[in-house]
């Protein structure tokens, strides 16, 4: 029996970012796509805090160890700063404001990631997402 993809978790503040961040581990854990969108989606929450600069959408589908799912889709919303090597090895230590924008940071606290919102969903592997899983979700049918 296959497991329905769960309904998208808003980081609203600092609980729901340990929460991600100890709900994986993320030692075990791999970006297998990732993808960046100008466009907002219906499912993102209405209260991004944008800083009046458009930054992009970062998608991130990442296989995952986790008794939530096997595979985790992160979006970062109006996401204006991350380091390559932390998109293709993402964890979530770090803080959130009061306008819900998260800040991630390395062991010297050096900021590896920063965006207005962070939104997650859990999947499993009995659900056919492999690559081009991402991509294949953003592109327009030929008509």
């Amino acid at each position: 029996m296959d497991a329905p993809i769960q309904t998208w978790i808003a980081v609203d503040c600092q609980g729901d970012l340990d929460q991600l961040e100890a709900s994986v581990c993320w030692e075990d854990s791999e970006t297998i796509e990732f993808y960046g969108l100008s466009r907002n989606e219906r499912y993102f929450p209405s209260d991004v805090s944008r800083s009046g600069w458009h930054h992009p959408n970062v998608h991130l589908f990442c296989r995952v160890d986790s008794p939530q799912g096997s595979f985790v889709h992160i979006v970062l919303i109006d996401c204006d700063w991350y380091y390559p090597t932390w998109v293709m090895s993402p964890y979530f230590r770090g803080r959130v404001d009061t306008l819900r924008r998260i800040e991630v940071y390395d062991g010297h606290q050096s900021t590896q990631m920063r965006c207005s919102r962070l939104i997650y969903r859990f999947s499993w592997d009995e659900e056919p997402f492999e690559p081009p899983y991402l991509a294949s979700q953003f592109v327009e049918p030929a008509p």
